[in-house]
């Protein structure tokens, strides 16, 4: 059965602490989890960071992560056009 700690450890193994994931880059490390332990990538948008939330938690390049507020990027991308489109041309691409 997967653990937060499991998260943790694949990220302190793989990872190296100079590495930024967090300035910029949170989108992308959000598809890493997303591809090792599933779930969905979320937006908080108030303090505008991508994150994996799974069956287990919420995680980030930190690990275990606790939003502010979060949003299922899909549904911002069918409810919010315009937004999904700021999202996409000033975090993503």
């Amino acid at each position: 059965m997967l653990v937060p700690n499991d998260i943790k450890k694949f990220i302190d193994d793989r990872f190296s602490k100079d590495c930024d994931w967090l300035n910029g880059n949170c989108y992308y490390f959000s598809i890493i989890l997303k591809e090792r332990f599933g779930g969905e990538i979320y937006y908080d948008s108030a303090v505008g960071h991508f994150f994996l939330k799974n069956f287990i938690g919420n995680f980030d390049y930190n690990g275990e992560y606790t939003p502010v507020s979060e949003i299922k990027l899909e549904d911002i991308k069918y409810s919010d056009p315009l937004w999904y489109g700021r999202l996409l041309k000033d975090c993503i691409l």
